[in-house]
């Protein structure tokens, strides 16, 4: 079995465990955890499942994964998913990752998408610290003529609501 084959295979079991807790939020919370793993093998399957999560930021959080598994070979899908996003933190995070994925291929975009991701951190997240998160992220594709080592928030793998 190719190591991509076994990453299909525990995303797929990670999946099905996830489907079947009773419990509404932490299903949420799993689902998306196993979108964002699965974005860089499938992204379509990753949408799918952030399609089925029902709560808005753990959804949010799934699609700006989403969103930065496909910038590279899609970003205009990318971008269409970016903007779908409903929490302010995370559509800035998608905002971000797309503009890290094309600075090298299409600097100019990268330049765009950043200004958006900044006008939305700074206009409509009001944490304090998710704001700076999305700043921080921002200023790091600024600062590179390629992609880089940036995370965005959509990236980081603790339940935010603890």
């Amino acid at each position: 079995m190719t190591e991509p084959d076994r990453a299909a295979r525990l995303t797929a079991d990670a999946e099905r465990v996830a489907q079947s807790l009773s419990e509404s939020l932490h299903k949420d919370w799993q689902l998306a955890i196993v979108a964002e793993a699965t974005a860089a093998i499938d992204p379509d399957r990753a949408e799918r499942i952030a399609q089925s999560i029902s709560d808005k930021e753990h959804r949010s959080r799934a699609f700006a994964a989403v969103a930065g598994a496909v910038a590279a070979n899609d970003p205009d899908r990318a971008e269409a998913i970016a903007w779908s996003i409903r929490w302010e933190s995370y559509m800035a995070s998608g905002l971000t990752a797309v503009a890290e994925a094309v600075v090298a291929a299409d600097p100019d975009r990268a330049v765009r998408l950043i200004g958006d991701a900044e006008r939305v951190a700074q206009q409509s997240i009001p944490n304090e610290s998710r704001r700076a998160c999305a700043l921080a992220a921002a200023a790091k594709v600024i600062q590179s003529d390629r992609p880089g080592p940036c995370r965005p928030a959509s990236q980081q793998r603790r339940n935010p609501r603890r």
